[in-house]
This record gives structure tokens, C-alpha cells and sequence, in this order.
């Protein structure tokens, strides 16, 4: 019995680490890439319901230029409260090899990096301390 749990315990620390990791690598892809500045306004929200906690969270559609070509972008990441207001002038972070791919300087940070990072470490942590606590119930 104490190897079946020991199992499912290895196999939640390699779920939560395998996410946790390749959330990790592509949030920090995209601030690798995106080396290039310009000016953007913000033009509207698209609302969506959370899953989980039928909250509303906004996601900020922006509008900037690269070499004289408009993009109508909206953000990957989104919030349950509006930091940003409609027509607010923002600076856009943006991958010069892709210009669709974007930060919104001052709103999108390296949090979610660090998120990336707990998960992972959860993932280790709790698994491992469970496995002890079975193996020394003994």
C-alpha cells in the first residue's frame, strides 16, 4: 500500500512540475523577446467569466504601430480588477521577429514567473514530505 501512495505522490510532483515548468518557459520566452518599445492606447476589454469563481476578468485590448503597421492586440493576461482604463496611453514591449507578441509595461510583470516557480516547488515539497510522513508511520 505504501508504494501505491508513494506513486500517486511522484506522480503529483511530476504533474505539478511539468506545468509549472512549461508555464515558467513560456512566460519568460515572451519577456526574453519582447526587447522592443512603443506607444499603444488602450481601446476596450474583452470580459470573460473565471471557471472557477464565475468572476469577470478583463483583458485589455491595445492598439500601437511597428514600422507603420497598426496591430489591434488583445492581452493574453487578464485581471479581475481594471488597472488600466479605456484610452489610456501604455508603452508596448514587443518581439521585434513577431509583433503580435507583447507586454503591456507596467501590467503584465514577472509575477506569474515567480507563480510558475512556487507550483514547481509545491509540486516537490509536498509530495516529498507526504512520502516521509507514509514511510515513517511505519
Amino acid at each position: 500500500m505504501k508504494g501505491f501512495v508513494t506513486m500517486i505522490f511522484i506522480l503529483f510532483a511530476v504533474i505539478a512540475v511539468s506545468i509549472g515548468y512549461m508555464n515558467y518557459n513560456r512566460v519568460n520566452e515572451k519577456w526574453q523577446n519582447c526587447t522592443e518599445e512603443t506607444d499603444g492606447i488602450v481601446v476596450g476589454f474583452k470580459k470573460k467569466i473565471s471557471r472557477s469563481s464565475s468572476d469577470r476578468i478583463l483583458f485589455p485590448i491595445v492598439e500601437y504601430y511597428v514600422d507603420g503597421k497598426g496591430y489591434r492586440i488583445t492581452s493574453g493576461s487578464g485581471t479581475n480588477r481594471q488597472k488600466l482604463k479605456e484610452g489610456q496611453a501604455v508603452t508596448i514591449r514587443y518581439n521585434p521577429d513577431k509583433p503580435k507578441q507583447i507586454l503591456i509595461e507596467g501590467y503584465n510583470n514577472k509575477s506569474t514567473m515567480y507563480l510558475c516557480m512556487a507550483i514547481m516547488a509545491m509540486g516537490v515539497a509536498i509530495p516529498v514530505c507526504s512520502i516521509r510522513m507514509v514511510w515513517k508511520s511505519t
